[in-house]
């Protein structure tokens, strides 16, 4: 899941992808350099499935799902939004 400045909608966002019934995956969280409070609220889950990865800039959405392939470990993925 790419985010930037996402923090009203996060909470809601991360649970909703936790909750699901498909329990074996691994949660890769990018935030795109945000300003606001989204990293933080990123880190108080304790999930051993959430990968967290900040980018050092702002990207834009294109610049970091370019790179999303880089960080998840199975060839199959599918790119979230906040």
């Amino acid at each position: 899941m790419t985010l930037y400045n996402s923090s009203p909608f996060l909470r809601e966002s991360i649970e909703s992808v936790l909750e699901q019934t498909f329990r074996d995956f691994e949660f890769v969280v990018i935030d795109d350099a945000s300003t606001d409070d989204s990293l933080n609220i990123i880190n108080t889950y304790n999930d051993e499935r959430i990968v967290v990865y900040r980018n050092n800039c702002n990207k834009g959405i294109i610049g970091t799902r370019k790179n999303c392939h880089i960080f998840h470990k199975n060839r199959h993925f599918r790119a979230l939004k906040v």
